[in-house]
């Protein structure tokens, strides 16, 4: 079973280049990972392991890394496999009704199709993660204020001529104006549903005067 997650870490004193550090981490049995040196000092690694764990796969790989760069310090490991960010995808589904491809469009913003083949089994990037977890906010706000699931609303320009949906794809969300948007749709439901109330006992006086 294959496994993906990424490891970061502190190159405390290394002077190694980009090119042996990459041929280090190779020749200690990394061969299945993408190397990232962006900041001096600092490595990333995105790992697809196969593992019968999750566990052994990141214990393995921490083996494989310490031996190859004996001074790495480990700063963080990050699972894509990680229960938390389930959670918050059916949350955000929930909370707002949307579809399998609504739900990839919002997750990935300008980047739509990398979420789709995220949610069918890829792996996403930090980016996306952070973007999910953003959404997440957005859905605990909209349940915690008692707005329900918007259905046809979400696609009815609301706020400056944007939709409900158009303010979930936008890169950065704007909170408040998703709040404003959720106490607009509540409004027009109330609204529409007191022009569908009947007053029963306007109604029976009406019908007694008439028969008088």
């Amino acid at each position: 079973m294959k496994h993906d997650f990424d490891l970061r870490f502190r190159l405390e004193g290394s002077a190694l280049g980009g090119d042996d550090i990459a041929g280090r981490l190779a020749a200690a049995g990394c061969e299945d990972c993408l190397v990232g040196i962006g900041v001096p000092g600092r490595l990333g690694l995105h790992f697809t392991r196969e593992a019968d764990s999750m566990e052994a796969a990141v214990e393995s790989a921490l083996a494989d890394v310490r031996r190859a760069l004996p001074g790495a310090v480990l700063d963080e490991a990050l699972s894509f496999e990680d229960p938390h960010v389930t959670a918050a995808l059916e949350l955000i589904r929930r909370v707002f009704g949307l579809s399998d491809g609504e739900l990839a469009e919002v997750c990935g913003g300008a980047d739509c199709d990398a979420a789709a083949r995220w949610l069918e089994g890829g792996t996403p990037d930090r980016a996306m993660r952070a973007r999910v977890f953003d959404l997440r906010r957005a859905a605990l706000g909209w349940a915690a204020s008692g707005f329900a699931p918007p259905g046809a609303e979400l696609a009815v320009p609301i706020v400056h001529e944007r939709t409900l949906f158009d303010l979930l794809r936008a890169e950065p969300l704007d909170f408040d104006a998703i709040d404003f948007a959720g106490e607009r749709i509540a409004l027009k439901r109330e609204l529409s549903a007191r022009r569908r109330l009947v007053d029963p006992f306007r109604w029976g006086t009406k019908g007694m005067s008439r028969r008088g």
